[in-house]
């Protein structure tokens, strides 16, 4: 009798051992833990909290003791004067203030129920434009995008409510529910504060207790059904980066992915390295992509997509801009035979309009008067011609630049047209910040 007892003893603990194992199995993973380097408890640098930092000239982001919600350290903004000791930030009368601090983060295969959460606070001053005026904004992107001080991320990598401000006092949490599609990929956290050139509410930002998890999953199980293959754009210009993803995400550990070009949708070629749920690639030419998804060596296959091109008067480089038409745009363009004046008719920013018409008429070897006229605010202004019709506007191809101390502004100059050119209105200011 004692011998049955102790066999159903033993299988009783038996049992509860594998479902312990399985619960564990299904319970949270940590991929930032927001008591270590989340929390930037493990050293008193960005460094060895592994971060890195890219700081404007002046509001910048400090490890210190300053500002946390826990522990002994936390990450905030603060100006050269102070230098970590305070969390305040400087409203700069010629530049906007942007700074970034980021990590890559690593997402295994088949991944589920991932979400960011992160303490933070924030004042600053809030506008109706989608980057107005001063704010905390989070990105997640492809480890490619490299963030540059005094630039905003693209839009297209915002996640969360896309700005996180006018929380002065006390720490609040913010969680954010990522997409299973970035399950098996590597991608960059992008934290980014950012300031205008008018009017200061501090404190600036702070940051603690940053925390990645995810459920692991289990086993994938028949044969995968990805649906279709989509495109972030399409058509997109030469050169230009763009990411491809599927409709459907495969659940469960296991799944492989191989993505697939081709040039007439009939012929098809694995691209070397191309094994992610999502890839960031540029094209050429139109060219045709699927990917094949497999669970145990049962492969599926996406619904193949032709990725097309721009047409070239599309494909300029827009500037990063920040502030609304209130206080820049342009009103007027006197040029060979166009004089299109504009208004303006809105608080959203935009960083480019183009237009298809009226055309100019000019003659090769023959000189043309140009006026641009600047409004809103002082303007720095500089218009490009791109004779040779390569996509970049070099120095070269520069034909009228200034800088307004009052507004509104003229500037006035003379264009000398090449013998022989392509020639064409737009213009491409991608190093500029306007």
């Amino acid at each position: 009798m004692k011998q049955y007892w102790k066999k159903i003893v033993n299988r009783l603990a038996l049992i509860g051992m594998i479902i312990f194992f399985l619960a564990s199995q299904s319970s949270a993973q940590t991929i930032i833990s927001p008591s270590g380097d989340g929390g930037f408890e493990t050293g008193a640098s960005f460094a060895l909290n592994g971060w890195t930092a890219v700081n404007d000239a002046n509001s910048k982001w400090y490890v210190g003791t300053f500002a946390k919600s826990l522990g002994t350290r936390g990450v905030y903004i603060d100006v050269n004067a102070t230098a970590g000791t305070a969390n305040n930030y400087n409203s700069n009368i010629n530049n906007n203030r942007i700074s970034h601090f980021y990590r890559d983060i690593s997402i295994p295969a088949g991944a589920t129920n991932i979400v960011l959460s992160f303490k933070w606070k924030a004042n600053g001053e809030n506008g109706t434009g989608v980057d107005d005026y001063d704010f905390l904004r989070v990105s997640l992107a492809p480890t490619t995008v490299t963030p540059v001080a005094t630039a905003l991320p693209s839009a297209s990598y915002t996640i969360g409510t896309g700005k996180y401000n006018l929380q002065s006092a006390a720490f609040q949490t913010a969680t954010i529910n990522l997409s299973n599609l970035i399950a098996g990929t590597n991608q960059r956290l992008i934290f980014t504060w950012k300031n205008d050139i008018s009017i200061t509410n501090n404190p600036g930002a702070a940051v603690d207790e940053i925390s990645v998890t995810y459920t692991a999953g289990s086993g994938c199980t028949g044969t995968p059904s990805p649906g279709n293959t989509v495109a972030s754009s399409n058509p997109v210009c030469s050169g230009a980066s763009f990411t491809l993803s599927l409709q459907n995400a495969t659940p469960g550990s296991g799944v492989t992915y191989q993505w697939q070009s081709s040039p007439n949708n009939s012929t098809w070629t694995n691209i070397s390295g191309a094994t992610s749920a999502l890839l960031s690639t540029s094209i050429t030419s139109a060219i045709y992509y699927r990917c094949e998804v497999s669970c145990a060596g049962s492969p599926g296959l996406s619904n193949s997509l032709l990725v097309n091109l721009s047409p070239s008067y599309n494909c300029v480089c827009a500037p990063s801009y920040t502030n609304d038409c209130s206080q820049d745009y342009i009103s007027n363009v006197t040029f060979a035979g166009i004089n299109n004046s504009t208004g303006c008719t809105g608080t959203t920013p935009s960083n480019l309009t183009t237009y298809t018409s009226p055309n100019p008429s000019v003659t090769g070897g023959l000189s043309y008067p140009i006026s641009v006229t600047t409004d809103g605010d002082a303007e720095g202004l500089n218009v490009w011609i791109d004779f040779n019709m390569n996509g970049v506007f070099e120095s070269g191809e520069s034909v009228l630049s200034g800088l307004a101390t009052s507004f509104p502004n003229t500037f006035s100059g003379t264009v000398n047209v090449p013998f022989r050119c392509f020639f064409r209105s737009n213009i491409n200011a991608c190093s500029l910040s306007l």
